[in-house]
């Protein structure tokens, strides 16, 4: 199974979805003035605690931009996720459904409608191809925006104006966030494994949604892939929606070609 080859962009989208500073949108930045508000350990790691959703059904739509050594593309990706269940997501261009991916807890399948085939494996098959534990619930986290949590007993604390920079570890990921010390927003965050490679993941837009909190609507991500190369996706979300359950439809055609 070349997974890899066949299914690069789409992967990303999914697993590190909801996975560089940038305009927000092309809004205006925000412009803090004066010093920067002291703030202790605890409130800087609550902030990050906090502003993690819990959730039973997430729903969106964002448009997409991914740059890779493969392909670079544009288009809207619809996600949904049933909380311990299920990541569904379709990916279009030009309106016209190009990719539908579900992964459950030990499963993904991957249909491509333009060439008519599919693929589908397990995790552990993701697991090999690319060379990581996959853990199906860090996934959600990711897709629905919420955030890797540093063991506190790890965690070093620095001022980097306009930010407090919060370094840690989880497990075997070194942790880095960058938190807007006016505000408390998380802005930045890296996260690299056990073999180097690091993700870059800059969050946006923030704005708020009833019972749910400030909710990043920017999300960009610059990621490793094959030899030393790196690939970059911008997810700007149009639609968030929580607890409204969605229709997931997920068939493959009988005449579609399985991908070995």
């Amino acid at each position: 199974m070349n997974i890899f080859k066949s299914s690069t962009y789409t992967f990303y989208i999914f697993l590190l979805s909801g996975l560089i500073l940038a305009s927000c949108g092309g809004k205006k930045p925000i412009v803090y003035q004066g010093e920067m508000p002291e703030r202790d350990s605890m409130t800087l790691l609550n902030s990050l605690e906090e502003r993690n959703v819990s959730y039973d059904w997430f729903a969106s739509r964002a448009s997409a931009k991914i740059e890779s050594p493969q392909e670079n593309a544009k288009g809207t990706v619809y996600l949904r996720v049933k909380k311990d269940s299920m990541i569904w997501a379709v990916f279009k261009k030009y309106s016209v459904e190009a990719s539908r991916m579900l992964i459950t807890q030990d499963s993904f399948f991957i249909i491509y409608r333009l060439d008519k085939k599919y693929e589908r494996g397990s995790i552990e098959d993701l697991e090999r191809a690319f060379n990581v534990d996959f853990s199906f619930k860090d996934a959600q986290q990711l897709v629905v925006g919420n955030t890797f949590l540093p063991d506190t007993a790890s965690v070093n604390i620095a001022k980097d104006k306009p930010h407090y920079r919060i370094d840690g570890e989880s497990l075997d990921i070194i942790l880095a966030y960058w938190v807007n010390g006016y505000d408390l927003s998380l802005e930045k965050m890296h996260y690299t494994d056990n073999f180097d490679r690091k993700v870059k993941v800059t969050y946006g837009d923030y704005r708020i949604l009833e019972g749910k909190g400030r909710i990043p609507y920017l999300r960009e991500y610059d990621l490793p892939v094959e030899d030393d190369q790196r690939a970059y996706l911008k997810l700007e979300f149009k639609e968030i929606e929580f607890e409204e359950p969605k229709r997931t439809i997920f068939r493959i055609p009988d005449q579609y070609e399985e991908i070995k």
